[in-house]
């Protein structure tokens, strides 16, 4: 049989007008268009889950990653806060990036219209919140609790036990 007389389609080599040729090219077809269908839709989809959850909200939503946190755990307290349209989408995008292994822990700034690779971003460099706080001269241990309560910092509670059990330096430091 000569190789014209064939019929390659999707590795499939059937001699001409043979029984069930057109058939199982149609279900090849068939097959390839539900193929790239699926995967046409799972693209779509992941890139939609990884775009901002609100485009015009900036507030800023203070998270916070423990140590020992995985990344799964981390995308649950993103979705959440509603930061994330979709815990996996995150796992995904963490793992492509190479920085599903680096999510740091701390206090983070992030906001709904940021997208997930700013968030990832953010948390694999680092880049924590951190508060200024100004005693003001003369205050009292019990005074600074109070404000440092009100400013969301700490617990006054707990921040006048630790006053309690602080012990202060025998001597300064020796200077060179």
């Amino acid at each position: 049989m000569k190789p014209n007389r064939l019929l390659f389609f999707f590795g499939a080599v059937l001699p001409r007008g043979s029984k069930g040729a057109g058939s199982l090219r149609l279900l090849l077809i068939i097959g390839a268009v539900v193929v790239l269908g699926v995967a046409a839709a799972a693209s779509y989809w992941y890139s939609n889950q990884l775009v901002s959850v609100e485009s015009q909200d900036a507030k800023p939503i203070i998270v916070k990653v423990k140590s020992g946190m995985t990344t799964g755990d981390i995308a649950e307290v993103l979705a959440e806060r509603s930061l994330i349209r979709d815990k996996n989408a995150f796992l995904i995008a963490a793992k492509r990036a190479g920085l599903d292994k680096s999510l740091q822990a701390g206090e983070y700034s992030l906001s709904r219209n940021m997208n997930v690779s700013q968030m990832i971003e953010i948390m694999a460099t680092g880049k924590t919140v951190y508060a200024q706080f100004t005693v003001p001269e003369g205050f009292t241990v019990e005074q600074i609790a109070s404000l440092l309560e009100e400013k969301g910092l700490a617990r006054k509670e707990r921040f006048l036990e630790l006053a309690k059990t602080y012990a202060p330096f025998d001597k300064e430091p020796s200077r060179p």
